[in-house]
């Protein structure tokens, strides 16, 4: 998993071993066995975005085919296609987790390396 931020820093990794302890390294590095967490929070964010680029392409692609097999109904029709085709969402996948010495860790992965964290906090 990505590490994005806590007490070791914006860049780096974050690793659990099958053996049972939290392996951390970016700006400093350490490593916490299980009984070492006090707590772990996660959260999902979604944003949604608008891609213009594909959005241009899309309108004039779609619109021109829409034109010649259509008319001018077609045309209306290839170009709100493009226009709902360009949105798209973006999930992200967080997590926190403390540990008993006062020290936290943010994390950013998947959604199955986020639960994985879940299950192994207290």
């Amino acid at each position: 998993m990505n590490l994005i931020g806590g007490n070791f820093g914006t860049k780096g990794r974050v690793k659990i071993s099958t053996s049972g302890v939290i392996s951390i390294s970016g700006a400093k590095a350490a490593r916490y066995a299980r009984q070492d967490i006090s707590a772990v929070r996660a959260e999902t964010e979604q944003e949604r975005n608008f891609g213009v680029l594909g959005f241009i392409i899309g309108a004039v692609v779609l619109t021109i085919i829409g034109l010649f097999i259509f008319g001018i109904v077609g045309a209306a029709i290839g170009f709100i296609v493009a226009l709902m085709g360009s949105f798209h969402t973006t999930t992200t996948h967080k997590a926190q987790i403390e540990f008993n010495d006062g020290k936290e860790v943010s994390v950013a992965g998947s959604q199955r390396e986020i639960n994985k964290i879940i299950k192994f906090g207290p």
